[in-house]
């Protein structure tokens, strides 16, 4: 089996189970022990463990892989724990000692991108802390009981240190990896690759830092703009090597999948070229769109990348293949690694000009007479992703023609109609198409958009029976940590809360009781589905009926009010998802923004901050428990009933409330 029936098959797994087999299915030389091979090759076993539970595809595998995905399957929770135990011990050390550290990769990538923290292989810690703090960063490790005299791999410590001390930035390392007798490794960073790629903004990045949570407790990590740039650069890095795993591009493209909605690329791309890494981010990404074969799933990146091709250091497909296949250290790669990272102009010049002249001249030939032989790469972009038909209808309704569309739809599960698309018009202007649940969604859509703030809310446009069309609100990712985002993202959910007549219920309202049936019957489908057992099942009703208010508010609610949903605009903070705006009641919706944006204490202060300038949340937090068990009970069902993956997220923050 090659390698890009394998990049197929692992790219299906996204879509689920179906379009697994699928590109199976387009696969006629599928191997069963070769596929092994190459999953565990590229350690892509944690992503592929939930098909030993799929009656379909099990056997299709070889009776030792099932075996080997059975037993990853069983390891991973208590591997995952170790993990987050170990980031948490980090964490206050490091805060005791007064070193800010942020937390790359690993578990933060799982969480978020993934959908589940034990899905995504991992073998260490990634920390990033300040150069002034590196070596008392490096110190602060040793009562945890890690060994700070030898590196992992077995050279002294202080010999890097020396190097780290005396050699200038762009040939110092720039980090060092220590491990501990249980066999846990942490790698401390003090820069993130300056070795190679040291145009990077560091201050930007810490500047630009933001906060996540796993298991309950808050790490603070890179912006999204700097996690894609860090992937992008260690895969470049990884490239040079000949040690780039598929790993690494699923990682991107989960990345990609997730943030494609907000993501600017001119605006990307211009920001690495002021950093001397546009060649680097071009060439990355036309390896990552021809081996995944996605253009068209991210035509605005193939069209950004497509305008700057003359610096794709690719002929085609088989070039970007050969990067990825070479076996370690080839000298294939360190060359190309150099056309993309020249150092000093005058020696990357020199070197172009001299023994790399045969290959800068058919470059320049074939880019001024369009000769054979020298191709530039160029992507085949689908300018037309397939709509459906009722989206399609509708935008022929309202007479708008498309030049291009890309699907943003978050990971589907296998119960939802539920599609969204970024489709750009002939006249360049930008919409959000939308597949609803259901007629009834798009409805309360028509109903309820119209009464929101102006300004910051994306209007509705039309609609068509479960189709909707949307204005589409550029702008960047919100800083969530951010005090004045938080105080200003509280204040506008608020106002939400408050554009209706808000009316107390009591606890025999049928409004309030049917959310008691409902726990209810959440607890037990969780029961049955073996997420709870009886025993933890028993506690959490018990909690929850001890916990259970007496009164509770009914007003205008949003739904999935939370910062992966806001962008900050021209105009300033926008809300881009709006769906489930209608009415409710408003404890649950505090419940569900709290739940999908973990904050720390401070951080949660800010945001009730904005939100008493037009609600007050006091019914909310004097039934805290209550609410936050049924908001979390609501997304394991949800998750479980559409086998979406990550129900583990819910199932933590159930524990945190019914232990």
């Amino acid at each position: 089996m090659d390698y890009r029936t394998g990049i197929l098959a692992i790219r299906g797994l996204v879509e689920g189970e179906a379009a697994f087999l699928a590109a199976l299915e387009r696969s006629p030389d599928f191997d069963a022990e070769a596929f092994a091979a190459f999953a565990n090759a590229h350690n892509l076993r944690e992503w592929l463990t939930p098909l030993v539970g799929s009656e379909r595809v099990r056997p299709l595998l070889s009776a030792p892989f099932v075996a080997a995905l059975e037993a990853e399957r069983a390891a991973q929770p208590r591997r995952k724990q170790a993990l987050l135990e170990l980031c948490e011990e980090i964490r206050t050390a490091f805060g005791a000692a007064e070193i800010p550290c942020l937390f790359l990769k690993g578990l933060y990538l799982g969480e978020r991108f993934y959908g589940d923290v034990h899905r995504r292989h991992q073998y260490d810690v990634d920390v990033l802390v300040r150069p002034a703090d590196f070596e008392a960063a490096l110190n602060t490790l040793a009562p945890l009981g890690f060994d700070v005299t030898t590196a992992a791999g077995g050279k002294p410590v202080a010999r890097r240190l020396r190097k780290i001390r005396t050699r200038g930035r762009e040939r110092a390392p720039q980090t060092i990896t220590v491990r501990r007798e249980d066999g846990l490794k942490v790698d401390l960073h003090c820069r993130l690759k300056s070795r190679w790629f040291h145009g990077i903004d560091e201050q930007a990045a810490w500047a630009d830092r933001r906060t996540f949570s796993v298991g309950g407790r808050g790490f603070e990590t890179l912006s999204d703009e700097h996690t894609l740039l860090f992937l992008i650069v260690s895969l470049c890095f990884d490239l040079r090597r000949g040690a780039c795993r598929a790993k690494h591009f699923l990682d991107l493209y989960l990345v990609l999948r997730a943030l494609g909605q907000a993501l600017d690329w001119e605006r990307f791309l211009a920001n690495r070229e002021r950093e001397g890494l546009l060649k680097v981010s071009v060439n990355v990404l036309a390896v990552f769109l021809t081996l995944w074969d996605c253009a068209g799933e991210f035509p605005e990146l193939a069209f950004a990348i497509e305008q700057r091709r003359r610096r794709v250091e690719l002929r085609d497909a088989q070039d970007a293949l050969a990067l990825v296949t070479r076996p370690r250290h080839s000298r294939e790669n360190r060359v190309w690694f150099q056309r993309l990272c020249p150092g000093s102009p005058l020696a990357y010049w020199s070197w172009r000009l001299t023994l790399d002249l045969p290959h800068t001249l058919r470059r320049a030939w074939a880019r001024t007479r369009g000769a054979a032989g020298e191709v530039p790469w160029k992507p085949e972009i689908d300018r037309t992703a397939c709509l459906p038909p009722d989206l399609s209808a509708l935008l022929e309704r309202e007479g708008l023609e498309v030049s291009r569309s890309q699907e943003i739809t978050p990971l589907p599960g296998n119960t939802t109609p539920r599609r969204t698309f970024r489709i750009q018009l002939t006249d360049a202007r930008v919409i959000k198409g939308r597949i609803v649940r259901d007629a009834g969604a798009a409805s309360r859509m028509q109903r309820w958009l119209p009464v929101l703030p102006e300004g910051r809310f994306p209007p509705l446009l039309a609609t068509s029976g479960a189709a909707t069309l949307e204005a589409w609100c550029s702008g960047r990712p919100c800083p969530e940590a951010d005090d004045s985002i938080l105080e200003t993202s509280g204040a506008l959910l608020g106002e939400i809360h408050g554009l209706i007549e808000r009316e107390e219920m009591s606890s025999s309202d049928d409004r309030l009781t049917g959310w008691f049936e409902d726990i209810e019957r959440w607890i037990e489908e969780l029961r049955r589905g073996d997420a709870l057992s009886d025993e933890h099942a028993g506690r959490v009703l018990a909690r929850a009926a001890d916990t259970r208010p007496a009164r509770a508010t009914w007003g205008l609610r949003h739904g999935d009010f939370c910062g992966e949903n806001l962008v900050v605009s021209e105009r300033g903070l926008c809300c881009i998802d709006n769906v489930t705006v209608a009415p409710g009641i408003l404890e649950s919706d505090l419940a569900q923004t709290f739940y999908r944006w973990p904050m720390t204490t401070r951080e949660r202060e800010r945001f009730l901050v904005g939100y008493r300038r037009y609600a007050v949340p006091m019914t909310f937090l004097d039934h805290e428990g209550f609410w936050m068990i049924a908001a979390a009970l609501r997304s394991a069902a949800i998750r479980l009933r559409g086998n979406t993956g990550g129900i583990e997220a819910p199932l933590r923050v159930l524990k945190q409330h019914a232990p």
